[in-house]
């Protein structure tokens, strides 16, 4: 009998894929059509014109240790698809199949998972509100009509293994999306997680407590049977590396059921007194001290990596689940 996908993550850790943006930035021409920061439809206009491209990048991520890959539509929503583009709705359908199977291709034989990625309402927005959770004057109807045709594609795709909601700044789009679920579980299960953006250790971008957030989703657990067996956990994911630890603290402090926590963050910025600026925080020793710091605490299950990041530190993470490969 296949084990569930629920009950691998709680046997094992997994790692999951880093950004695809910033492996399309350094692979295409700043001027290229294709190029992330050319449209709002960011990484996802590699993914209409170029799919070889973006299955390539995937391919990087496998052969350097991930397990789990996201589909390149956190940024192609219908609404977001219908707003940008002149897409009609079956252009639309057979745009987000084409990123479950460049998935499914660069996997190949490797053991693995697809994940269909679902960017928040600011995606929608383009105006960065992921960093700020304000969403001007949007409904909880507005939300759910956003999410919903994505959310019911992937339910009924046999070539996704769970839905991934992402980078979700404030509560009440929280409290829709796991409405939504509840809704569309009823009719098809599926596996699912909500990945959240924080602004510090202690709440999300929109300033909600993070101990309210955690009283919320174990309470609609415990409610709904449904929910509690389709759900993989919480993720942090969008965040400075730096602030992990802090909230993962925040979290496990608010929770005596121990939630499942799906972490990729970003790569960070330092001050460069020399230069008078900001750098990259690429220090790969750095990123291994905190992996191995996150590893640390037995609820976290999956690592991958989110902006700026890149299969260098995917391989990483590989390799010291490897190493520490007695630690469940």
């Amino acid at each position: 009998m296949k084990m569930s996908l629920k009950s691998v993550i709680k046997d094992e850790r997994l790692v999951m894929d880093g950004a695809m943006g910033t492996e399309l930035e350094y692979i295409l021409p700043k001027d290229s059509k294709l190029h992330p920061k050319s449209s709002p439809l960011w990484s996802g206009m590699a993914l209409v014109h170029n799919p070889n491209l973006v299955e390539q990048v995937h391919k990087s991520y496998v052969t350097h240790g991930a397990q789990i890959l996201l589909t390149l539509t956190y940024q192609t929503s219908y609404a977001s698809l219908k707003k940008y583009t002149s897409m009609n709705d079956d252009e639309i359908y057979k745009l987000w199949a084409q990123s479950v199977r460049v998935c499914r291709r660069a996997l190949g034989n490797h053991r693995g998972w697809v994940f269909g990625s679902i960017g928040p309402y600011a995606t929608y927005l383009a105006d960065a509100s992921e960093y700020t959770g304000i969403y001007k004057d949007a409904t909880k109807s507005d939300i759910q009509d956003y999410h919903l045709p994505l959310a019911r594609y992937y339910v009924n795709c046999a070539g996704v293994d769970a839905i991934a909601f992402e980078t979700i700044p404030n509560f009440s789009e929280c409290k829709v999306v796991f409405n939504l679920m509840l809704k569309l579980i009823q009719i098809k299960p599926k596996s699912f997680y909500v990945s959240f953006n924080f602004r510090d250790g202690n709440s999300l971008t929109d300033g909600t407590p993070i101990r309210k957030l955690v009283q919320y989703i174990n309470m609609k657990l415990a409610k709904h049977p449904e929910l509690e067996e389709n759900f993989l956990g919480m993720g942090l994911n969008c965040l400075d590396f730096d602030l992990v630890d802090d909230v993962i603290l925040s979290i496990n402090a608010e929770s005596s059921t121990s939630i499942p926590l799906i972490v990729y963050p970003n790569l960070g910025y330092y001050c460069c007194k020399d230069q008078d600026k900001y750098l990259l925080d690429r220090d790969i020793a750095k990123w291994e001290r905190l992996v191995s710091q996150w590893f640390s605490y037995p609820n976290v299950r999956v690592v991958g990596g989110c902006c700026l990041t890149t299969p260098t530190e995917i391989q990483s993470i590989k390799n010291l689940l490897t190493a520490n490969s007695d630690t469940k």
